[in-house]
C-alpha cells in the first residue's frame, strides 16, 4: 500500500467506530500517510491496536503520530518500530508518553531514538501510569544513556522494557538485573533473535551444551536418556557435563 491508500483508510477511520485492530505494516507509507491517519485518529477512540511498523514514516509524519497519541483515548497497542522517526518524531512520542493515560504497549524499536533524549524519556516514564511495555531495542543508545533512562524506571508503571541489540558491559548488565529484582521490571537484553535475557557467554554456553548432548546421542542414546531425565528433575535447568 502507498500513501494514496492511507487517505482511504483515514476516511474509513472517521466513519467506522467498530474496527478495533488495524495492521498496515511493511508498506510504503510515508509522512503523507502518517499525517492522514493521525488526523483521522484524533477523533477515533474505537481503534485499540495499530501496527505501522516497517514503513517509511519520518520527520513531520512521525511528529503527527506522536501528537495524535498525546490526545488519543483509544489506542492501547501502538507499533511504529522500524521507521526512521528521527529526532522530531521521537520527541513527539516522548511528550505523548507523558500525557497519554491509555497506551499500554508502545514499540519504538529501531526508530533512531537518540541517547540525548533519554533524560526527557525518563521524566515522561515517571509521569505515565498506564504504559506497561516499552520496546526500545536496536536504537543508538550508549551505556550512559541507559543509566539516565534507569532513573525514571523506578517511578514508572512499566512491567517490561526491551533493550535488545543495545550493547552494554557486564557492570551495567549486573546493575540492571539487580534493579529488575528490586522493582519488579523485566528487561530484555541480548539480541532479538533469542536468548534475550542471557549474557552472550551464557547464551553460547547453552548452545554448546546442547551440541555436546547431540554428539553424545549419536554414539550412546541410553546415556542421553539418563542425562535428559536428570535435567528434567533439576530445577536449576541445564546441567553442565564434562
Amino acid at each position: 500500500l502507498k500513501d494514496d491508500s492511507a487517505g482511504l483508510l483515514a476516511e474509513m477511520l472517521r466513519q467506522n467506530y467498530t474496527l478495533t485492530t488495524l495492521v498496515v505494516n511493511k508498506n510504503q507509507f510515508s509522512c503523507v500517510a502518517a499525517k492522514a491517519l493521525s488526523s483521522a485518529l484524533l477523533g477515533n477512540d474505537s481503534l485499540t491496536e495499530l501496527d505501522l511498523s516497517w514503513n517509511k514514516i519520518r520527520g513531520k509524519g512521525a511528529e503527527a503520530l506522536g501528537k495524535m497519541l498525546a490526545v488519543n483515548t483509544g489506542l492501547i497497542n501502538l507499533n511504529v518500530g522500524f521507521n526512521g522517526l528521527d529526532g522530531i518524531g521521537t520527541a513527539a512520542f516522548i511528550k505523548a508518553i507523558k500525557t497519554n493515560d491509555h497506551i499500554v504497549n508502545l514499540n519504538l524499536i529501531n526508530t533512531r531514538f537518540a541517547g540525548s533524549q533519554c533524560k526527557e524519556l525518563a521524566k515522561s516514564l515517571a509521569s505515565n501510569t498506564t504504559l506497561k511495555i516499552l520496546k526500545m531495542g536496536n536504537n543508538p543508545l550508549k551505556e550512559a544513556d541507559l543509566e539516565i533512562l534507569q532513573s525514571g524506571l523506578a517511578a514508572s508503571s512499566l512491567h517490561i522494557l526491551g533493550l535488545e541489540d543495545i550493547p552494554m558491559g557486564r557492570g551495567l548488565y549486573e546493575r540492571l538485573t539487580k534493579f529488575e529484582k528490586e522493582h519488579g521490571i523485566v528487561i530484555h537484553y541480548g539480541n532479538s533473535g533469542g536468548n534475550q535475557r542471557k549474557r552472550p557467554m551464557t547464551a553460547l554456553t547453552l548452545v554448546l551444551d546442547e551440541l555436546s548432548l547431540r554428539i553424545l546421542a549419536s554414539w550412546c542414546p541410553s546415556c542421553l536418556r539418563k542425562i535428559r531425565r536428570k535435567q528434567s528433575s533439576n530445577s536449576r535447568g541445564v546441567q553442565r557435563w564434562s
